[in-house]
Formats: C-alpha cells, sequence, structure tokens
C-alpha cells in the first residue's frame, strides 16, 4: 500500500488526464493518491477508482522567494480559499500576458491580443505562456527556450502572490491542511538551510512537510521526517509528476519514484472515512423515511433516566440531538464531519426565524470536532448514544477498543450507553456480497426544489477484519435543470451478536438490554438491528 500525494494532471501544467493518474498509480502499485494540481482542483470531478485526498498546490511568496504550500482536504466551496485559488491564477496569467506583450516588441508573429484569447492543448502540459510560443515555434529546446524569454523580457508583476502565513490561514480557515512541498527546491541542501527554513515554517503554522520527494538527498528527508516526529507535524510522499512537461520525468518525477508505504507517513486526519464530505447535506434527504423510530427510543431512555447531560456520538446532522435538546436535555454533539455539523448549524439558524424557544434549544446544544475513537471531554455523561450504526464507521480494532474506554470513562456511575449497529446476516457475507452501482431511491428534495436519485454500489468485502466498502452516488438536478453529481465512499465494520457482545465485555461494560428493533422486541424476533443498553 503505497502512496504518492503530489501529482499534476493536465488542469494544470501537467499532461495526464485523471484517469491516466489513476492507472499510472495502479501500474505502480500506488493505492493513495492525491492530485495536486497548481491553484486549482478541477480534476477531481474525473477522479474514481482509486483512494485520494483532495489537494491543490497553492503559490506563496516571502522574502522574495516563491513558495508552494500543498493543501489537503480543504472545503472546496470556502469562498476565501476558491477567492485565492483565482487570484493566483491571475497573478499568473498576468505574467505570462507581460512576458508576451514584450516578446511581441521583438517577434511579429507574436500578439497580446491573440494570447488573450488562446487556448492552450492540454495534452501538451506547460502554462498557456509556454503552449502559445510553442504553437509559435519559438521553444524548439522546449522550457529552456521558456525560461531564457522569461530572463530577457519577463518584468516584475503588477501584483504578486500572498505569504505563506495568510495562505496557511485561509487553508486552516477552510478546515485543510498546510504542507510544504519540497524544501529541497528552495535551499541548498544541508542540514543547516533545512533547519533553518523548517523551524521558520513550524513558527507560521505549516502542518507538515513534504518530506519523501524525488530530488531530496537521504540527509534532506531524514532532518524532515525527525523534524516532524519531534514535533508531531504531518509526514508525505509526492512524485510531483507533470507526465511529459519539461522532461520532468526524466528528472525523477514520474509517479512511482517515491514508493513510501502509507503506514511510513503521518497523515493525520487526512485519511478519515465515512465523512460524507460531499453529500452531508443530502442526509436528511436521504434518511427522512426510514429514520424515525429511534428518536422515541432514545427519549424514553433520556426521561426514564432523568438525565442532565447526554453525548451523542456521531451526531452529525442533529437528527436526533435537537429532538432531545427541545425535550430540555442538555446535549453534547460529537462529530468528526465538519461538514455534517455544518448542516446541524444550519438548521439551527434556521430554526432562529421560525422557533421563539431557540435560545433555550441553542443553549443546551455544544458541538464538538472531534474523533469518537479518542475523545476527552472532562465531563461525565447520564446517557451516551451512537445512532444510526454510527461506531461502524469505526474499522480499526485500537480505535474500537479505544473508543469503548472512552465511553466508559464519560459515563456516571448509573449511567447508560446505547450502541446500534446492523444485524448481520451470515449467509450474504461472502465474496458475493459485492454489486453493482444500482438505484436505491428517487426523491424531491423539498428544501432545495432540487430533483435527487440515489445510487449505490457494494464495492469490496474484507472477510478476514468483517469490513465492507460502500459507494454512495448522487445525481443531483436542479431547477433549472443542472445536474451535478455527488460521490462518498464508506468503509464499515459490521459484526455478528457474538462479536458485539464480546467486545463491550471486554472493554467492562455490561450489557443490559438487547433489541433487534426501536419497539424492543428481541433480536431473536426482529433481525434487522442489534441495539445493546450498556452500563457499567
Amino acid at each position: 500500500m503505497f502512496a504518492d500525494l503530489h501529482i499534476h494532471s493536465w488542469y494544470s501544467d501537467g499532461t495526464l488526464s485523471p484517469e491516466e493518474i489513476v492507472k499510472k498509480a495502479k501500474s505502480q502499485n500506488i493505492t493513495l493518491i492525491s492530485i495536486c494540481d497548481h491553484n486549482l482542483f478541477d480534476a477531481y470531478s474525473e477522479l474514481h477508482d482509486i483512494d485520494f485526498i483532495t489537494g491543490a498546490e497553492i503559490h506563496a511568496v516571502m522574502d522574495d522567494k516563491e513558495y508552494h504550500i500543498l493543501a489537503y482536504n480543504f472545503d472546496m466551496k470556502n469562498k476565501a480559499i476558491n477567492e485565492l485559488l483565482q487570484y493566483n491564477r491571475d497573478v499568473l496569467f498576468d505574467r505570462g500576458k507581460k512576458l508576451i506583450k514584450n516578446i511581441s516588441a521583438d517577434y511579429p508573429t507574436v500578439s497580446s491580443e491573440e494570447f488573450s484569447k488562446y487556448e492552450r492543448n492540454r495534452k501538451n502540459g506547460g502554462w498557456e505562456g509556454v503552449d502559445y510560443l510553442k504553437s509559435k515555434r519559438l521553444l524548439p529546446n522546449g522550457i529552456t527556450d521558456y525560461f531564457n524569454f522569461m530572463r530577457k523580457y519577463g518584468s516584475p508583476p503588477d501584483k504578486d502572490f500572498l505569504s505563506p502565513v495568510e495562505v496557511i490561514k485561509i487553508i486552516h480557515d477552510a478546515r485543510g491542511y498546510a504542507v510544504l512541498a519540497h524544501i529541497g527546491e528552495y535551499i541548498e541542501q544541508n542540514i543547516t538551510n533545512c533547519e533553518k527554513t523548517a523551524a521558520q515554517f513550524f513558527d507560521i503554522g505549516i502542518d507538515g512537510f513534504e518530506c519523501y520527494y524525488p530530488h531530496h538527498i537521504v540527509e534532506t528527508t531524514d532532518f524532515l521526517v525527525k523534524f516532524c516526529r519531534e514535533h508531531d507535524l504531518m509526514i508525505t510522499a509526492g512524485s510531483d509528476e507533470h507526465g511529459e512537461f519539461a522532461g520532468l520525468t526524466s528528472r525523477g518525477n514520474y509517479i512511482g519514484a517515491v514508493k513510501i508505504k502509507i503506514e511510513q507517513l503521518n497523515l493525520k486526519n487526512l485519511m478519515a472515512e465515512n465523512l460524507l464530505r460531499n453529500s452531508a447535506w443530502l442526509f436528511d434527504v436521504d434518511h427522512r423515511d426510514n429514520l424515525t423510530d429511534d428518536i422515541k427510543f432514545y427519549t424514553d431512555y433520556a426521561k426514564n433516566l432523568n438525565c442532565k447531560n447526554i453525548l451523542e456520538l456521531g451526531c452529525g446532522t442533529g437528527r436526533v440531538a435537537l429532538i432531545l435538546a427541545k425535550e430540555g436535555f442538555n446535549v453534547t454533539g460529537l462529530d468528526l464531519s465538519n461538514e455534517m455539523l455544518d448542516v446541524f448549524k444550519q438548521k439551527l439558524e434556521k430554526l432562529e426565524k421560525i422557533d421563539d424557544n431557540i435560545d433555550n434549544i441553542k443553549d443546551k446544544i455544544e458541538l464538538i470536532h472531534g474523533n469518537m475513537a479518542d475523545f476527552n471531554l472532562n465531563k461525565k455523561f447520564d446517557l451516551i448514544i451512537a445512532p444510526f450504526r454510527a461506531f461502524q464507521c469505526l474499522t480499526d480494532e485500537k480505535d474500537i477498543e479505544n473508543s469503548l474506554n472512552c465511553i466508559k470513562n464519560h459515563l456516571t456511575d448509573n449511567g447508560i450507553f446505547i450502541i446500534n449497529v446492523f444485524n448481520t446476516d451470515p449467509n450474504r457475507m461472502n465474496e458475493n456480497w459485492c454489486y453493482p452501482l444500482k438505484i436505491q431511491w428517487e426523491r424531491l428534495d423539498e428544501n432545495t426544489g432540487n430533483y435527487v436519485i440515489k445510487k449505490d454500489s457494494g464495492d469490496k468485502i474484507d472477510l478476514q477484519n468483517r469490513i465492507i466498502y460502500v459507494t454512495f452516488v448522487y445525481e443531483v438536478k436542479d431547477k433549472s435543470g443542472n445536474i451535478s453529481v455527488l460521490e462518498d465512499k464508506l468503509k464499515l465494520k459490521y459484526y455478528y451478536e457474538n462479536d458485539l457482545t464480546e467486545i463491550i465485555e471486554n472493554a467492562g461494560l455490561k450489557i443490559k438490554e438487547k433489541f433487534g428493533w426501536y419497539d424492543k422486541t428481541s433480536v431473536e424476533e426482529t433481525k434487522r438491528e442489534l441495539i445493546f443498553v450498556c452500563g457499567k
């Protein structure tokens, strides 16, 4: 399982399409990629059939030196980061436009007006200026001639890139991670220079470094890895693949040039799964008909326990927490998906306009962005719930064990923990479980007026570790007839009754009741769900 988290497609200055990138990565046994095109992320609309982390390479300037910052897992809808990316593209285009204007004074075949309308041939890679001058047959020696033109005809830009401090802040505000790309390209590679630059970027809030890179000498790589480990920073690897552009392949920038196993990296939450980043706003549309029975179940337990504080793990869009708060309970909602929490917050904002009691409700809700596998909230709860199979999002055995320990530590002495997973049919769980993409439902989203078609596929089953891999695809047609396609992948642990019983009891929790559905029918009577009510 290898990773390459710095690849360029033909949407910026590479020559490969997203499809070709996937094919090349798979040929090198690389299973995790990130296409980090310069100041844009258009390639992701065409990226399929491989695990990926969304990314972009963003230009910045400090002390008259240009730096490239890899932004990962940022909110692609964030206004500020989209404005930054557009601004950087404008800076680059203006730089090329000034160059072409200066060249045109000596080369009559070159025209600024023609260049302003020129459309780059993506298969050639590079930038508009390079491709345009190639079309005029002025670059017989390729990129070398282009840089000679830059030295002779280039002039300072009217505006320049933002500083790394500003870029990092925008990335963080968009909930992304900022990693400094190829430190060895900015300095003469020695320990003194590496230490100075790494410390400088650490002080301004960088989240990590691209430690493994084709042009890094061993000393640079070793220093960066050690530095990142000492400061708990992200450790990434990237080839800087550009296809055939500028002879970079011959220089060592190609997929497979850096073969680093994923477990050697420190990707922090970049690998967090099951976040529904793209389709969180459709969660309530998806489940509006099949998720109602559990609300009364949880509310009744809260009332019977006379709860003062309730913790909901995987609170998502507030489907359960909002009802509990309206019933007068104090609810802490924890979720790893910022996108799901955003929907929750938007619901609260809408309630402000229609519910006079909203201030009381808001006072009873605390939302926390966090991981149910590892949390410390410094308070105890009378009731902890993980509704609608949220616990199945934990697939690593250590995460599962740690989560149950955290749950136990956060329960009051007489507190209750309720866990729900689907009841697995052993006859279905075999190599034939997988299924192709198929339509699950079609319906109108009453909030937006959009017409939505949901499809899903069962992509893979890991029988040894009891994990299934699923893809959700939503085709959304707006009122104007425009269609967008949203895709999210899920990785879920499945349980048999004995499995769930064992892990709960091993965590030192006692199972008080077991149900097969929210009307409290037994597991034997209704084999739909496993609902365990547990205590210390």
